[in-house]
């Protein structure tokens, strides 16, 4: 793969760092600002509500929101990637 074509595309490795820690922004980074702001939200959300309120009993549901985070967060940058190397391959000659 050209240098060119890997110079723009989105880090693997640094999306899931910022998702891992920060649940939902990798797919902000990836380019899907909105879904990856709604998905942290959520997460902070739910994270707040479940110690200050509920004093654990939503862990559960905040991990399952961590993790679809991470998920997504993959599957959102293989995305951005792919649309990156489509766009770029109808421009070559």
């Amino acid at each position: 793969m050209p240098a060119e074509v890997k110079a723009q595309q989105k880090s693997m490795i640094v999306a899931m760092i910022i998702s891992f820690f920060l649940a939902g922004l990798g797919i902000a980074y990836a380019g899907n600002v909105g879904k990856g702001v709604k998905i942290f939200l959520l997460a902070l959300f739910v994270f707040i509500i479940n110690i200050f309120v509920f004093m654990g009993i939503l862990s559960v549901v905040y991990v399952i929101i961590w993790i679809a985070g991470l998920v997504l967060t993959y599957l959102e940058v293989n995305e951005a990637n792919e649309r990156k190397r489509r766009i770029l391959d109808q421009y070559r000659i």
